[in-house]
């Protein structure tokens, strides 16, 4: 089976996931409700990972967490746990993941609809939609969000740990020229400048690579990403690129250039075999500093 075929499939098989799962019937008004695709996990089973729905590990401060790189993979939900709880308690949520199946038509996707997952709804941030919509290129539609698991997945934690965040949910397609989405730069800062908001880079690593040759090509992207080395970012083994770039340029445009490093594994590890090609995370945080958000 080549590979355009094997990857209509897998698109086939999601789409026939969710229609099961009972998604809205609405593709582009955002008067219903989406229902987050999670790539399999069972939404119910995120809070025993790490406590309490809804804890969190500091309110905001000098020395919040304002922004981070996480992964996707239900195999990863404790560590996407231990994430969440290191957040402060925070009112809007800008979501940013790859556009993995190339559903947005345009340089980035935007939901213009809210999400209900069990009993919750997690309300779009149609303030930010608004604003985004004016940009050239940003499509709102819901329809290519109900098989993206890098954004379903993370608005089933967003549920659990901060139900009456407003979350604006953005995907990126890899095949786009980073230095069309800089106009996007100046947008998000100005977002990221209201109150107890966060930003995240839903993204993971290597990708079919042995544990061995993951850790060293992991090595080489988390070095490019701590250092603003946007550059040699498509060359990286990250399912995220340009993604990675709008999120690393936006961050440097508000002066939070000190990421920090909080762990790092691989699937094969979490499954307890090494003798497997794995997928291979990393969490990277940004905080409040002096220099940050300059006016």
């Amino acid at each position: 089976m080549n590979a355009r075929r094997a990857s209509r499939l897998l698109i086939a098989v999601l789409l026939l996931c969710v229609a099961a799962a009972g998604t809205s019937s609405a593709e582009t008004d955002g008067t219903d409700f989406l229902t987050p695709f999670t790539g399999g996990i069972a939404p119910s089973s995120i809070v025993p990972f790490c406590g309490v729905a809804g804890e969190t590990g500091e309110v905001f401060g000098e020395d919040s967490v304002r922004a981070g790189i996480v992964s996707h993979h239900g195999l990863a939900s404790e560590m996407i746990a231990r994430f969440y709880n290191a957040l402060p308690d925070v009112e809007r949520v800008i979501l940013i993941g790859p556009d993995h199946f190339r559903a947005g038509g345009g340089m980035a996707a935007i939901s213009p609809s809210s999400w209900r997952i069990g009993g919750v709804v997690v309300e779009n941030d149609d303030e930010a939609v608004e604003i985004l919509k004016r940009t050239r290129g940003v499509e709102a539609r819901s329809l290519p969000f109900r098989t993206e698991h890098s954004i379903g997945l993370h608005i089933a934690f967003i549920s659990r740990w901060f139900p009456r965040a407003k979350v604006l949910s953005m995907m990126i397609r890899n095949d786009r020229d980073p230095r069309a989405l800089a106009p996007l730069v100046s947008v998000l800062s100005g977002l990221m400048r209201r109150e107890k908001t966060v930003m995240i880079l839903s993204m993971d690593f290597s990708h079919g690579k042995m544990p061995d040759e993951a850790e060293r090509e992991d090595e080489k992207s988390i070095g490019a990403i701590l250092n603003f080395d946007v550059k040699n970012l498509p060359g990286c083994y990250i399912d995220a690129s340009r993604a990675s770039w709008l999120f690393l340029e936006t961050l440097k445009s508000l002066g939070f250039t000190d990421g920090t490093l909080l762990e790092r594994t691989n699937s094969s590890a979490i499954a307890g075999r090494p003798d497997l090609p794995c997928t291979s995370y990393a969490t990277i945080v940004w905080r409040n500093s002096p220099y940050a958000l300059p006016r």
